[in-house]
Parts: C-alpha cells; sequence; structure tokens
C-alpha cells in the first residue's frame, strides 16, 4: 500500500452500492483498477470522465503487480499533454 498517482481513463462510474469507477491506464489498456471515492468529487469525475485523467490516492498492491489492484481516490485531475 502506498500514496500514488495513476494516468488513464474512466470507464463504469457507479454509485449503486457504493461510489466506485474502473480506471483503465494509459499503458495498459487491457488492466482496470477499481477506484472508490467520496461523494464530494463526484461532480469532477462527471466533468473529466470524457478526457484523460490522473487518479491520486490509496493504492493498494498485489506484491507481485506493477500496478494496483484498487485506489481509494483522494482527488483526480485532467491531464495535459504538450501538443506535438
Amino acid at each position: 500500500m502506498r500514496f500514488d498517482r495513476f494516468e488513464g481513463r474512466i470507464r463504469g462510474l457507479n454509485m449503486h452500492q457504493r461510489n466506485q469507477f474502473f480506471l483503465f491506464p494509459a499503458l495498459q489498456r487491457r488492466l482496470r483498477i477499481e477506484c472508490e471515492f467520496e461523494q464530494d468529487l463526484l461532480e469532477k469525475i462527471k466533468l473529466l470522465q470524457r478526457y484523460r485523467i490522473a487518479v491520486i490516492g490509496m493504492c493498494y498492491f498485489n506484491p507481485q503487480d506493477k500496478y494496483p489492484r484498487r485506489i481509494e481516490v483522494f482527488d483526480i485531475e485532467s491531464v495535459k499533454h504538450p501538443q506535438r
């Protein structure tokens, strides 16, 4: 477990039993990371769900994995890349 930041796209926003979405990392399109968030982030997540984003939070890993299996989201931000 460690505090970290991962980039990707949001899919599967769900607020039925708990607030969660799946993050599909930019460099690992077949991987999905479960992300849980507090209600106060909902509007920000809705606004950014079409864009590439960075999720910042407490990340929970399996010992052998490079990417977390789950993130408790503390913040989310749009990722802007320089134009080429």
